[in-house]
């Protein structure tokens, strides 16, 4: 019998005699056995946890029984054979949250392979989280989605800043209200998620969640949408009349349409905005005064990421750790320095821009550990995302676009003979936004010859 085998059938024999609250990991990943003292200590009874994985973490830290194996469970060098003393945030039954001191010892041969080997884990109490070395990010971390959870309802949105604090508590008003609401933020800051949240905290959770993008869709459509007989404005169903509906870049919408949805805005039915525009009644947007004074009430304003330094290294982190638990992973993690080259980053993309950095990274790194080599270029040492610019200069390329914008407008101009409407049909935008796009590119309005 192997030495790992002989240790463990010797903890099952000694386990219940020992004072000292203690919890054994199977070849499995999975609690094999804890003792009365652990069961004293923790306030979980043995057959809530016997048989539960470890390696997940913890989503949040609510009570359950899951959360606390999460919570205790062992890092990836413990698994190799590594013993380690660290600290861990847990949440006993009743949400008491306790720090603890976590001492691993592997148990195996210098013969067995990494799958046969057992964990004997000490678990105690801690004053104060100093003077171990744990990971606190990830304290921070777990501590920050707790708090935001008992607070606000939510664990998705992570942060510690004033800024996002503020955030928090303007998605808290608006999901207890159904007044129409503006969310206003740099493109990649994240407001369809906010207004995600706003809809899962409101009592119209169980309710459709509808997001248009004004933008993308023909006006013809987005009336259809609206105000047919089945539309989701004027529908008597119960469920499509009382769905939440968020308009995306509500500028690109014709002033008629504007108007009918300022007017149909009712105590049963949540309308909320999404727009890049600094502001909802901003003079440079073609906006409806009815639509816009409507929609002025409630305004939320997300700010750059770039001014939430505070913030990044915990949304990382987040973000890493839910690809881990979505793509079934087994704790990757930073290298240290990749997170404060995160931090001094701009991040022109805001949030989206910072899960396709953490994303590539984790695709590319050979082992767990992310480090700097395995980020993009202008994230890498010796480079500057300031100062790296592509091959082709930004003013060229901006060039370049505006000439292929202003062609495709001419020839859906000549294909419509001329008729704004069915231009703007044909390109597939609001006739707003193509009279608007035609008067910044100073495209001639051109009259037809009269017919002889």
């Amino acid at each position: 019998m192997s030495t790992a085998r002989v240790a463990s059938a010797r903890a099952e024999i000694l386990l219940p005699s020992v004072r000292e609250p203690i919890f054994v990991i199977g070849p499995d990943r999975r609690m094999h056995q804890v003792n009365r003292a652990w069961e004293e200590f923790t306030g979980r009874p043995a057959n809530e946890v016997l048989g539960l994985e470890c390696g997940k973490r913890a989503a949040s830290l609510d009570d359950s029984a899951e959360n606390l194996v999460a919570a205790i469970s062992p890092p990836r060098s413990v698994l190799e054979g590594s013993p380690l003393e660290t600290k861990a945030l847990i949440v006993k039954p009743g949400s008491e949250r306790t720090w603890v001191r976590l001492t691993f010892q592997p148990l195996r041969s210098t013969a067995a392979s990494l799958n046969s080997v057992y964990i004997l884990g000490f678990i105690g109490p801690i004053a104060e989280p100093a003077g171990i070395s744990p990971d606190p990010l990830r304290l921070q971390l777990l501590a920050a989605r707790h708090d935001a959870a008992q607070r606000y309802g939510i664990d998705s949105l992570v942060g510690r800043s004033p800024a996002h604090l503020r955030l928090l508590e303007q998605i808290r008003l608006a999901a207890s209200t159904t007044n129409p609401v503006s969310i206003r933020g740099p493109r990649g800051s994240g407001k369809k998620t906010v207004a995600r949240v706003i809809h899962q905290l409101s009592r119209s959770r169980h309710l459709p969640f509808i997001p248009i993008d004004c933008s993308l869709l023909p006006s013809s459509t987005i009336e259809r949408e609206l105000f047919s007989d089945q539309g989701l404005v004027e529908s008597s169903d119960p469920i499509a009349g009382r769905s939440t509906i968020l308009l995306i870049e509500p500028h690109s919408l014709e002033r008629e349409t504007q108007r009918r949805i300022a007017r149909r805005i009712d105590d049963h039915r949540r309308i909320m905005l999404s727009s890049n525009i600094a502001s909802v009644d901003s003079s440079d947007v073609d906006l409806d005064e009815e639509f816009a004074c409507r929609f002025s009430v409630l305004t939320i304003e997300i700010a750059p990421l770039s001014s939430r330094e505070a913030d990044i290294p915990l949304m990382a982190q987040h973000l890493l750790d839910r690809m881990e638990r979505r793509l079934d992973g087994n704790g990757s993690e930073f290298a240290p320095g990749v997170l404060d080259a995160m931090r001094i980053h701009d991040w022109p993309g805001g949030v989206s821009e910072l899960a396709r950095v953490v994303e590539f990274g984790r695709d590319h790194a050979s082992t767990h550990i992310i480090t700097m080599e395995d980020l993009p270029p202008p994230l890498r040492p010796g480079s500057d995302s300031r100062e790296q610019a592509p091959s082709i200069p930004r003013q060229d390329l901006d060039s370049v676009m505006t000439r292929v914008e202003r062609r495709l407008i001419e020839l859906a101009l000549q294909r419509a003979a001329q008729n704004k409407s069915r231009a703007a049909e044909l390109l597939g935008i609001s006739r707003p936004r193509l009279y608007r796009r035609i008067r910044e590119l100073e495209i001639p309005d051109l009259e037809l010859p009269e017919s002889s």
